[in-house]
């Protein structure tokens, strides 16, 4: 609580995301992305802790904050994937077919880059770096991804998913 009422707040819940952008084209019909019965704007305890944690903040229950998710210029969101939901509401912003909350790793404040491109996982059509799209090495369950050599790494990250020591 920042003690400004939030009918003056310009952040009501803090995420650095204008209330303007975070409640969509119709403010009396706000967008509320993860359906929790809070408008985006407003929802700081998505857990139900009672505190208001850097993990809150999470517009699109990806499990990434918002903060994370909205890039420089809160008011013109990163939309990685370019198809039109900002990160910050995509639940898969790279478009690979591989749902953020599964490409994040453990800490999302800090995603995985499996690869050290400097491109977190979740943003990376290509994780580790293989030259095959995460789409392809995925596999039909996303959200149980393909490892052939069963050695505990998806294909989609594992650089020698066949396990033979060539990458």
């Amino acid at each position: 609580n920042d003690g400004i009422p939030d009918y003056l707040d310009k952040d009501s819940d803090g995420d650095g995301i204008p209330d303007s952008v975070e409640a969509g084209s119709d403010p009396t019909k706000p967008v509320d992305t993860d359906k929790d019965g809070i408008p985006d704007y407003l929802d700081k305890d998505s857990d139900g802790d009672g505190k208001q944690n850097p993990y809150d903040v999470d517009s699109d229950g990806d499990g990434i904050p918002d903060s994370v998710e909205i890039g420089s210029n809160p008011n013109n969101p990163v939309d990685t994937d370019k198809d039109g939901i900002p990160d910050y509401l995509d639940k898969d912003s790279d478009g690979d077919g591989i749902p953020d909350s599964v490409e994040t790793g453990s800490d999302p404040i800090k995603p995985v880059d499996t690869d050290n491109d400097g491109i977190p996982d979740y943003l990376d059509k290509d994780s580790d770096g293989d030259g095959i799209p995460d789409s392809v090495e995925a596999g039909s369950d996303p959200t149980k991804p393909v490892d052939t050599d069963k050695d505990g790494i998806p294909d989609y990250l594992d650089k020698d998913s066949d396990g033979d020591g060539i990458p």
